[in-house]
C-alpha cells in the first residue's frame, strides 16, 4: 500500500506492468528504483479508479509471479471458488 493507502504496488510482470499502465495511464505507472539502476519494481495502481476484480486478477498475477510452479499448479487443480471469502459455497 502507498503511504496515504490510496494506491498499491503489484509485483507483477515488467510487460504485464508496461501494458497497464499504456492502457491506463492515469491510474497505473510502472515503478522502477530512482537510483542508476532503474531496475522494474512493479505496477503502481491507483486503488480507487480501478474495479475490485482488476484487483483481484493483479494480486492473483503477483502472487504467481513469486509461488513455486508446484504450488501454482496445485492451485489450478483445485475446483474454481465462487464465494467472495474465498470459501467454497
Amino acid at each position: 500500500m502507498g503511504k496515504d493507502e490510496t494506491t498499491a504496488v503489484f509485483c507483477v510482470s515488467e510487460p504485464e506492468a508496461n501494458a497497464a499502465a499504456t492502457a491506463d495511464p492515469a491510474h497505473c505507472g510502472a515503478v522502477r528504483r530512482t537510483d542508476a539502476r532503474r531496475s522494474f519494481l512493479g505496477l503502481q495502481v491507483d486503488l480507487g479508479h480501478v474495479c475490485e476484480e482488476r484487483v483481484r486478477g493483479l494480486v492473483e498475477s503477483a502472487w504467481r509471479q513469486q509461488a513455486p510452479r508446484s504450488l501454482a499448479a496445485e492451485h489450478d487443480r483445485r475446483p474454481s471458488r465462487s464465494g467472495r471469502d474465498g470459501q467454497q459455497p
